[in-house]
Formats: C-alpha cells, sequence, structure tokens
C-alpha cells in the first residue's frame, strides 16, 4: 500500500514537472518569437539609420561583381512580354476612356502640327523686340506663350502615359514601377524643355532679355544635349531603383554626373563660356575658382555615390536641382519684369521728347508770327516737369534685384533647412505670440469657474485639431521668423 502511495505521488510529480517543462517550452518559444521580431526590428531601424542618415554609407562600395547584374536588370526592365501587357493594359484603357484619349491626342497633334509656324512666330517677335527702338511690350509676352506652347507637348505626352499607366495597372505590378519612374521624369523633362526653348535661337533670352547670341546658342545646344541623354538615364535610374536594382541605378545615376560635367564644362569655361564676359570685371580673378569648384562638386557626387553614399548624394542631388532652377526661374522672371520697365521707360522717354519737340516748334511758331497762344506750354515748362528716366531706373533696379535676393535667399533655405541643421535657428526667434490670454480666473464664483472650465475645453479640443495640421504648435505656441519665411516662400 505504502509502494502504491509512493508511486502515485511520484507519478503526480512527473506530471506536475511535466506540465511545467512545457509551460517553460511554451513560454521559451513565445520569448523566441519575440526575440525575433525585436530582431527584425532592430534590423530594420538599422537599415533605416544606414540609408537615410546622410553621413552613413546606404550601400556598399560597387565592385566588378556588381557589374555582372546589369544584364538581368537590362533584361528585367526591357522584358518584351511586360512591356507588351503594359501596352495592352494602355489600349484597353484607351477603349474604355476614348473621349479623353481622343482630346489629349488631339492637343498633342495640333501642337505637333503647328510646331513648325510657333516657331516662325517666335523669330518673328524676336525680331520686334531685338530693335533698340521697340515701344510694345506684346512681342515678349507672345514669346513666352510661344516658348511654352514648343516645350509642352513632350512633358504633357509623358504626364499623360504616367498617369493612365498609373491607373491601368495594379498595385505592386511591374507597371506600377515603370509609372512610377515615369513619374520621375516629367518634371526634369518640362524644366530642361522650357530652358531649351527659353534659349533658342532669336527667341526669349536673345532678342528679349539681351544675352547674346552666341551663349543663347551655347545654350540652347547644351540643354539640347542635356535632354538627349539625361532623361534616358533618369529613367533608366528610376527604373532599376524601384525594380530593386540598386548597383545598376548607381551606375546610371555615374553616368548622368558625368553628362552634367561635360554640360558645366562646355558651358561655364571661362575662356568662351558664360563666364567669358565676367572675367573682366565682377569675376575677374573668380571664375576660374568657381569653374573648379563646379566641377568638383559634380565629380564629388558621382565619385560617393560609386563609394556607396547613393542616398546621401540623392538627397543633395535633389536639393542642389531645386536650388539650381530655383534661381533660374527667379532671374527669368525678374528678367522678364525689367523688360516690362524698360519698355516702359522708353514709351515715357518718347512722350517726353514729343512733348518737347512740340513746345519747341509752338515756341517757334510764336517767334514767327509774334503772337503768344494762350495756354500752351513754353519748353522751360515742359523740361521742369520732365521724369528723370536715369534716376527711375536705378530705382527700379535695385527695388528688382533687391526681391530677387530676397526670393532666392528665402527660398534656397526652405530647401536646405532639413539638410543643414544650422538653419533650424530661426525657429527660436520669435516674433508674436499666438498662446491664448486668460480673461476669467477661477476664483470669481462658481459661474466664472464653470465658463473658465468650458473655455478651457474648447481650447483644448481646438488645439488638439490644430496639432494635427501643425504638429509643433504645443511645442512652440509662437510665430517664429522661419514661418515668416516660409510664408514669403509660399507667397
Amino acid at each position: 500500500e505504502k509502494a502504491r502511495i509512493l508511486l502515485v505521488a511520484k507519478r503526480e510529480h512527473l506530471d506536475d514537472l511535466i506540465n511545467d517543462y512545457r509551460a517553460y517550452t511554451n513560454a521559451l518559444v513565445d520569448t523566441l518569437a519575440v526575440r525575433r521580431d525585436l530582431l527584425k526590428r532592430v534590423q530594420k531601424y538599422t537599415d533605416f539609420i544606414e540609408l537615410r542618415i546622410l553621413w552613413i554609407r546606404s550601400a556598399p562600395a560597387l565592385h566588378a561583381s556588381d557589374f555582372s547584374l546589369d544584364l538581368k536588370a537590362i533584361s528585367t526592365l526591357f522584358s518584351a512580354s511586360e512591356w507588351l501587357g503594359l501596352s495592352r493594359q494602355l489600349v484597353g484603357d484607351l477603349l474604355d476612356n476614348i473621349v479623353l484619349w481622343g482630346l489629349v491626342l488631339g492637343i498633342l497633334i495640333y501642337l505637333i502640327r503647328y510646331r513648325r509656324s510657333y516657331k516662325h512666330k517666335l523669330a518673328s517677335a524676336g525680331d520686334v523686340a531685338a530693335k533698340r527702338n521697340a515701344r510694345v511690350y506684346r512681342p515678349t509676352l507672345e514669346a513666352l506663350l510661344y516658348t511654352l506652347l514648343i516645350a509642352v507637348p513632350i512633358p504633357l505626352t509623358i504626364s499623360f502615359i504616367f498617369w493612365r499607366s498609373s491607373q491601368a495597372v495594379a498595385i505592386g505590378s511591374w507597371g506600377e514601377l515603370i509609372s512610377g519612374a515615369l513619374q520621375a521624369v516629367i518634371f526634369p523633362t518640362a524644366a530642361l524643355a522650357i530652358a531649351r526653348g527659353v534659349c533658342r535661337p532669336r527667341g526669349l533670352l536673345q532678342c528679349h532679355l539681351g544675352l547674346p547670341a552666341p551663349k543663347a546658342a551655347l545654350l540652347y545646344k547644351a540643354f539640347s544635349l542635356a535632354m538627349l541623354f539625361v532623361i534616358p538615364l533618369t529613367f533608366l535610374r528610376e527604373g532599376f531603383y524601384s525594380l530593386d536594382f540598386r548597383p545598376a541605378s548607381r551606375v546610371c545615376f555615374i553616368f548622368t554626373m558625368l553628362v552634367i560635367a561635360v554640360f558645366a564644362f562646355k558651358v561655364l569655361r571661362p575662356s568662351v563660356g558664360l563666364m567669358a564676359a565676367s572675367r573682366k570685371t565682377l569675376w575677374e580673378g573668380c571664375a576660374y575658382p568657381v569653374y573648379l569648384m563646379i566641377l568638383g562638386i559634380v565629380i564629388g557626387l558621382g565619385l560617393a555615390t560609386y563609394l556607396g553614399y547613393y542616398y546621401t548624394v540623392g538627397e543633395l542631388v535633389w536639393r542642389i536641382r531645386l536650388s539650381i532652377w530655383l534661381v533660374l526661374a527667379v532671374i527669368l522672371v525678374s528678367s522678364v519684369v525689367m523688360r516690362l520697365l524698360i519698355i516702359s521707360r522708353r514709351r515715357v522717354a518718347f512722350a517726353q521728347r514729343l512733348a518737347a519737340f512740340r513746345a519747341a516748334q509752338a515756341e517757334r511758331e510764336k517767334v514767327a508770327s509774334g503772337e503768344e497762344a494762350p495756354g500752351t506750354p513754353n519748353i522751360a515748362e515742359i523740361e521742369a516737369d520732365l521724369v528723370d528716366i536715369t534716376l527711375v531706373k536705378e530705382q527700379t533696379q535695385a527695388l528688382i534685384r533687391m526681391t530677387a535676393t530676397l526670393l532666392i535667399v528665402f527660398g534656397l533655405w526652405g530647401v536646405w533647412v532639413e539638410v543643414a541643421p544650422s538653419l533650424k535657428v530661426f525657429d527660436g526667434v520669435k516674433l508674436w505670440s499666438t498662446a491664448p490670454a486668460s480673461t476669467a480666473s477661477v476664483g470669481d464664483g462658481d459661474a466664472s469657474g464653470v465658463l473658465n472650465l468650458a473655455s478651457g475645453e474648447s481650447a483644448k479640443r481646438e488645439e488638439v485639431g490644430l496639432e494635427k495640421i501643425v504638429p509643433n504648435l504645443k511645442k512652440r505656441p509662437f510665430v517664429s521668423l522661419a514661418d515668416l519665411f516660409l510664408s514669403i516662400i509660399t507667397l
């Protein structure tokens, strides 16, 4: 009997040990699962930091073995079956939206059909505006319109294909990745097409804004070559990146930097380029250092891409490109406004000269006839009322230059503030407070206390709603100098 009791107790203890072992095993499995999830999260954060922290490599340096993957990347990007499938999807979208496709194709055919006519009209408007006695601003407006009409077909085509392909393909498919690559090409294509149109011979830059013809022709050829090489390389780079062929994408980016270096070498040479005329005045002694610095930056970006700082270079190039187009756009707009002021000054000068001539003629007639016509101004009165054209010219030019400089400075600040933390010092410069002023105290009775609580709740709800729009409002309840800069950029 005692032996049976001992065996039963032993069995119970063994059952308890087995249950504890199973519980420990399950707990260990759960712990391992949590640990695996933690390791995955750590790896994701590590990859995120390595990819996005600018001073950390986002990839190892390129090796010879990486170039063997380029053939696979090219075959995947230019797969005939995939492109055929995308074409079928676009044809299906055409049949489903025949009116939309017909409208856009009609606009494109119309623009291409009258493209040569627009070029002739642009040249004619340039010939009229190039005359030294031109007093009409309409040719400049016509030149702006014809420049846009000549430049718009290619960006419009790419934009429409991207829009319809993104609507027709499935999410996560090969076609969606290709449509993303097309989206990345739209802005460079539009910018280069407009820049080339502005630099067209007998166009806006040469005849209306006064750039010498050799320099305008040099820019036109350079932008044409840039469109020929940069746009396809940008598409290949974005396509390879979307398809997760990072080495091939980096190789395309390096070739893009080489093309841009050749572009800078051709355009900015101090001997015959854009800096040639400035060497004797403002840029004397500085043209070659600036020229070499620009070439060094471009080549350095390509070398950094080769060494593995791909994300860093991408962020810097995006901001450099945006800064360049911002500066060029401000210069173009200020030059067009300056052209309007030149035309206005010519009109005023012509009207003053005409009034002085008529007054002198009337004065000679009075002297010849010996009679004085009542109410006729003499030459002294006319000269006293003349507007000082030189003073007006100096003041308007100074105002336009100051406005353009401020726009460029504020715009560059908005572009680079996220990369250069030192520029965020303006966030702490307080202009005025936005905190609500307290109008009732808690100790003024029950009614005032209820009112204060109600107003506090409403203010809290309002603050929560505003925090969704402006996340830093609660941390910084005042308008800073940075907010003023952003408002000026927006305006």
